[in-house]
């Protein structure tokens, strides 16, 4: 027996359920991650594209290109 009162062949079985959350909490943080990072990256490309047109684009325009921004965030 060890200090803490297991034999050397008892080893600690996991639950199958936890497993799956497991797999699960991974899958999940990963996609969402990456829906992050891309988020992140079409929001450069309206700030620069709003930096280099600012005088030629109009308010609607300008709402226009958050579009695609407000989509990708709110749809996973």
């Amino acid at each position: 027996m060890t200090r803490t009162g297991a034999t050397e062949n008892q080893k600690r079985e996991i639950p199958d359920e936890s497993i799956i959350a497991y797999k699960f909490m991974v899958g999940f943080w990963l996609g969402d991650s990456r829906a992050s990072f891309m988020a992140g990256i079409l929001i450069m490309l309206v700030l620069s594209l709003q930096f280099l047109l600012r005088k030629r684009l109009e308010a609607r325009w300008k709402y226009l290109l958050w579009l695609p921004v407000a989509i990708s965030l709110l749809l996973p």
